[in-house]
């Protein structure tokens, strides 16, 4: 009887296109929709999705993507990867800094690259 109750229950769940747990349903403190992709931006001041970003960094690896969002000064940028987000703050020309979870990171242009490295110099990501 509980196989039967089980098999009407999803039944009528997806008759009806309702689901216990819908995909985009939860919501970040800004409320943004998460489960969607979407992230609160603090330099645009709403919710965006960073792999829709123009300006994207990869790993080394290729298996992720960085998402970088400039103000409209060019004085900050804020960047979004899967170690978390950070805003960094231009010191010079084509170069940013600042610190994700205690720990130093630049955004500088070498070669004509953009590349996002942490305080030992390691790149973290590059632009392809």
């Amino acid at each position: 009887m509980k196989k039967l109750t089980t098999l009407l229950s999803f039944s009528l769940l997806a008759f009806t296109g309702f689901s216990q747990n819908q995909i985009g349903g939860q919501k970040d403190a800004h409320g943004c929709l998460s489960g969607a992709g979407y992230q609160w931006s603090y330099l645009e001041k709403r919710c965006i999705r960073p792999f829709e970003l123009k300006f994207q960094l990869i790993n080394a690896n290729k298996t992720f993507n960085a998402g970088i969002l400039f103000n409209s000064s060019r004085s900050k940028a804020e960047v979004f990867s899967k170690e978390g987000f950070v805003i960094l703050t231009k010191s010079k020309t084509d170069f940013y800094s600042g610190k994700l979870f205690g720990k130093s990171v630049t955004l500088s242009k070498k070669n004509g690259k953009w590349i996002l490295s942490n305080s030992h110099n390691k790149i973290l990501y590059t632009q392809p």
